[in-house]
């Protein structure tokens, strides 16, 4: 798979952005991905737009989206795991958390 760019997270904010990309023509349903919690957006999404959804961050990433935005709730940075890191080298990070600072993500990625 080509996906461009991949989300983490796929709540009511990254549904809206994904809807929008599609509707705008700016990607295909085939490069977009994302992925969430274990609370069903994800599925959701996927089965609203086609794009494609993934079990875990890591199986996402490992494809190598272009642009990684990082829609989830900010409680749930943490919870992404460490490699994150090395496997995002070269992304383009795009972050729409709510009160996470630039140092925040810097630590991360």
């Amino acid at each position: 798979m080509n996906h461009k760019i991949a989300f983490i997270g796929a709540g009511k904010m990254v549904s809206a952005i994904v809807k929008s990309l599609l509707h705008a023509k700016t990607f295909q349903p085939d490069e977009i991905a994302c992925c969430s919690a274990n609370d069903g957006t994800s599925d959701l999404l996927s089965s609203e737009t086609g794009v494609h959804r993934y079990p875990n961050v890591e199986e996402m990433i490992a494809l190598r989206p272009s642009i990684l935005v990082l829609g989830c709730k900010p409680q749930q940075l943490s919870e992404i795991p460490p490699e994150i890191n090395q496997l995002s080298e070269g992304m383009v990070i795009l972050s729409i958390m709510a009160g996470i600072t630039l140092e925040r993500l810097k630590k991360v990625f």
